[in-house]
């Protein structure tokens, strides 16, 4: 399995919250992950990391991008949410947050798509 793959990152992210979240959190998590879009789980997953005991806000965007490309069905993560996540907007929570990822992801996929139009 390559080093860079979803499901690496989702595996980690299983050990992750695990340890960080703990288990009735976690289950509160997954529920919510179930019934949410791409982009909600993926904030749901960066605010887990965010309010957790390591605070990275590295570890909250690789995690976000994994879930996300997972959601989406993609086998490779895209920096969508470095795309366009404003640095302010890590500071955000809840409704706050998932609204920011879910424009951040409409932001990203346009330029995205500009991108590789340009490139064929």
């Amino acid at each position: 399995m390559p080093l860079g793959s979803v499901a690496n990152f989702v595996e980690f992210r299983h050990s992750l919250t695990s340890r960080l979240i703990g288990r009735r959190n976690r289950a509160a998590l997954r529920r919510s992950c179930a019934s949410d879009g791409a982009s909600e789980k993926a904030a749901l997953v960066m605010e887990a990391v965010l309010v957790s005991a390591l605070k990275s806000e590295p570890m909250a965007l690789v995690l976000a991008e994994a879930v996300l490309a997972r959601a989406l069905g993609g086998p490779h993560l895209t920096p969508l949410f470095a795309m366009g996540l404003h640095r302010n907007d890590l500071r955000k929570r809840g409704a706050d947050l998932h609204a920011a990822c879910h424009r951040a992801v409409r932001v990203a996929c346009i330029e995205a798509v500009r991108l590789a139009n340009d490139l064929t």
